[in-house]
């Protein structure tokens, strides 16, 4: 099952339904355990469907309708005519607000997944925890070849200061569909300095072309964008130490 089939199920699916004994809501939660991304989508997904039942929940029914409807002895369809029963065009009226509501919730959940400080913390926590070269090489046109076989950026530009180290690997990362590129460098000192480069589209706030430093967790970042290239450098150590590498 792909990442796509799996996402389709999913989506039809509550947290509950994940136990389910459907063979199909098993495969796809089989493929969520295996892609960190799409655990992060489900529980998007989550949390925009809670918003919208809270909502209708807190609707309250006009008094007496279940009387109302059994008088009339026929299945009420709403309609948009202005000779509708009050009640009716509240009830329409409410549907509408929430729809709205739910619409700027999920945006809301979408603009800040994909904001920069999103991404950067996202990349400390791979080189931290996930960290693995899936290339091992010291050939930097190998890698950049490598890459480009894999839809992620390749035309990047390393940083002087960072190209006089030795190029240990690298290897693709995903974040919010988008490819990133890891380049890895050996510092000399038992310590990898890690280069992540993605498309400056993928995040609603890239860096400015002037080098931003941070402190993430452990490790010490540097950030930038130059052309259509978004670049993360991150590494043990303090922030003024890393910029000597640029």
């Amino acid at each position: 099952m792909t990442t796509t089939e799996a996402k389709r199920i999913l989506e039809c699916c509550r947290p509950i339904d994940i136990n389910s004994d459907d063979g199909e809501v098993r495969s796809a939660v089989e493929v969520m355990r295996r892609d960190s991304q799409l655990q992060r989508w489900f529980e998007q997904h989550t949390r925009a469907e809670n918003v919208i039942r809270s909502k209708f929940r807190a609707i309250e029914p006009p008094p007496q309708l279940k009387q109302r409807l059994l008088e009339q002895n026929k299945i009420v369809r709403p309609q948009f005519t202005w000779g509708m029963p009050q009640w009716v065009q509240l009830a329409a009226s409410l549907a509408i607000v929430i729809t709205g509501v739910v619409f700027l919730a999920q945006h809301a959940f979408r603009a800040s997944d994909e904001r920069f400080a999103q991404f950067e913390s996202r990349m400390v926590r791979s080189a931290l925890r996930e960290y693995k070269m899936e290339l091992l090489t010291k050939d930097m046109g190998q890698l950049r070849h490598w890459m480009q076989q894999r839809s992620a950026p390749a035309d990047f530009v390393v940083p002087k200061g960072l190209s006089q180290l030795a190029l240990t690997g690298g290897g693709v990362l995903h974040w919010q569909n988008h490819p990133v590129s890891m380049a890895c460098f050996d510092r000399g000192d038992k310590q990898m300095l890690f280069l992540f480069v993605m498309d400056k589209s993928a995040v609603a706030d890239p860096p400015p072309a002037s080098p931003q430093s941070d402190q993430v967790k452990k490790l010490a970042t540097v950030s930038w964008t130059e052309g259509d290239k978004t670049y993360l450098l991150a590494g043990p150590g303090k922030q003024e130490s890393l910029r000597k590498y640029l």
